[in-house]
């Protein structure tokens, strides 16, 4: 029930000598038109507003500020629910912290992802969408973010994030959505989940794997984290080179970004890892009291090639035995393809356009034996299985299989690196047994190694 009155009296207890309070404004708020109605005496008068005109006579003598803000701020706003800062963080190298089971130390990851943008607000988790470039014009396209603990609107998962009562505008993201404990969006009713359950080692494996694909040339390190969490950094930069020592309670030292050196009761050890391939090679054999044995290991991330491609390189050097021939072996994300870059060739003389983001490269000797030369070792320097074919002039070349940890080298066996028999070739291995002609090749090619150039 309501009452229509002209003047308002002032709700005090008890008889007072207050003034009655005179009505001054009234506003009229109908379905499609804002009224002010005024009292002025005995005068009244009525005239249409709008909203605008509304907000800015409350807001006319207010002050807002930003205060400080990030270098890579995209926009602020003060809305509803506060202040709403967006950020933008370029494509990086992440670290992730997975949550496997409660009341245990989280595994520790490194996950490239693309460029994100945060929209931060004080007491509530952040929305982080993913985008191709800074964003630069409004209407420019996001996408969501390839984080498990991201809903598909965007938020972060609650408890996976801290977010503090009282926020700063200067305050930047100090981890990707995927830090701490990841959810799984999307999952439950109304585009909500359920709750932000911990998922397993084989979805966080899914992940990485798809994110190896899109940043194939990023630097990896996700499966030897020093198991003591004492030593897993010590806060400085990353390092391109990392050094570990493997004691019975565990790896301890520090890990790089591009390989690491590991010192373990068989001596010193390289390991790396990348979208492709995993390796670790024995690089300095000696024995070590009190450490713990490395193990050497070489595998493929999708698996060992198909023979087929290796037999159609074969019969591209085939075409031409007297020629050095080049031909790469690339992962597209979905199977093993050949590539066989613009190159040309000599007897004694190579020179390609090097492909990029290969998983083995193979290279021809002609009518020589299959070895390595130290031009080959000068040039192959990257991570990555090497081969090199010779004797193409018998009725089953020779081939030598390595892999390539950044300069240093180790023998590879043909079942690490391809499913099935060798077609049509002899590995360099089967048959140490040189003949007094064979050496005498041998040591005249590494006094004059052949030269392999490759331009840019």
């Amino acid at each position: 029930m309501t009452t229509d009155v002209e003047k308002t009296e002032w709700s005090l207890p008890g008889a007072t000598d207050v003034p009655r309070d005179d009505l001054q404004l009234q506003m009229e708020v109908y379905r499609e038109t804002i009224l002010l109605r005024g009292f002025e005496g005995e005068t009244n008068w009525v005239k249409t507003v709008s909203a605008d005109e509304i907000a800015n006579a409350f807001t006319r003598h207010l002050g807002f500020s930003s205060g400080l803000l990030p270098q890579e701020a995209l926009w602020w706003g003060q809305g509803e629910t506060g202040q709403t800062v967006a950020l933008w963080r370029p494509p990086q190298v992440w670290p992730v912290a997975l949550q496997r089971e409660a009341f245990k130390p989280p595994a520790r990851l490194r996950i490239p992802m693309p460029g994100l943008v945060f929209v931060c607000s004080p007491a509530r988790s952040p929305w982080v969408y993913a985008a191709l470039e800074r964003p630069r014009d409004p209407e420019q396209r996001l996408y969501r973010t390839p984080a498990f603990n991201v809903f598909r609107d965007g938020r972060v998962c609650p408890e996976a994030t801290s977010s503090p009562r009282r926020w700063d505008a200067s305050r930047s993201p100090s981890s990707s959505p995927s830090s701490r404990s990841p959810g799984t969006p999307g999952s439950g009713r109304r585009g909500t989940p359920t709750t932000c359950n911990r998922y397993g080692r084989s979805s966080m494996e899914r992940l990485i794997t798809r994110m190896r694909t899109l940043f194939p040339s990023a630097p990896w390190v996700t499966r030897w984290r020093p198991r003591r969490a004492d030593v897993a950094t010590d806060g400085s930069a990353p390092r391109p080179v990392g050094h570990l020592v493997n004691h019975p309670t565990g790896l301890v030292g520090l890990q790089g970004i591009g390989f690491d050196y590991v010192l373990g009761a068989g001596g010193l050890y390289v390991q790396s890892e990348s979208a492709n391939l995993t390796a670790r090679v024995l690089v300095a054999p000696c024995t070590v009291r009190g450490l713990t044995p490395v193990t050497e290991k070489v595998e493929l991330a999708h698996g060992p090639i198909p023979p087929g491609l290796f037999e159609q390189g074969l019969d591209w050097f085939l075409d031409d035995p007297d020629t050095e021939r080049f031909f790469a072996v690339r992962w597209d994300g979905l199977s093993y393809r050949l590539v066989v870059p613009p190159q040309t060739g000599t007897a004694t003389s190579l020179e390609y356009a090097p492909p990029a983001g290969v998983v083995a490269e193979f290279h021809s000797h002609g009518t020589s034996r299959a070895f390595f030369s130290k031009t080959d070792d000068k040039d192959e320097q990257g991570f990555r299985i090497y081969g090199v074919v010779g004797r193409l002039d018998t009725d089953l070349p020779e081939l030598s299989l390595r892999v390539g940890v950044y300069g240093h080298f180790a023998p590879a066996d043909w079942p690490q690196v391809f499913d099935g028999p060798p077609p049509g070739v002899r590995l360099t291995g089967d048959d140490a047994n040189l003949t007094e002609k064979e050496v005498i090749e041998c040591l005249t090619a590494l006094t004059t190694s052949s030269c392999r150039t490759t331009p840019g």
